[in-house]
């Protein structure tokens, strides 16, 4: 997979999450008490890329380390949707990045099963 330039759809950054969960091929995350909620709809995505999970040298959410990952959605023409979607995710906590990452990863199988 090519590593992608500076150039992305959207830029999400979370200090903390409480939950990352995957309905259909939608991953919706949780967080700040549950003041925050969101989700990334891949339902249509004719494809979906996912990076490897690292080190982010360019922080967002401040002081301290960071990890982040993207992903890159190819829009199903035929849902009336075309073109692609980039989105950077950063997180304050590796293990955060890592659960996204897997329900991420899991909703890209499930695009290529098809």
């Amino acid at each position: 997979m090519p590593e992608m330039m500076d150039n992305y759809t959207m830029r999400l950054a979370f200090r903390s999450l409480e939950d990352v969960y995957v309905r259909g091929r939608t991953v919706h995350f949780v967080g700040n008490d549950h003041r925050f909620y969101g989700n990334i709809e891949c339902e249509s995505a004719a494809d979906l890329q996912v990076s490897d999970v690292t080190p982010e040298p360019q922080g967002l959410l401040g002081a301290g380390d960071e990890w982040g990952f993207w992903i890159e959605l190819t829009l199903d023409e035929e849902m009336a949707r075309s073109g692609n979607e980039r989105i950077h995710f950063h997180f304050k906590d590796k293990d955060q990045a890592m659960t996204a990452h897997e329900a991420f990863q899991g909703v890209a199988e499930s695009i290529r099963q098809i």
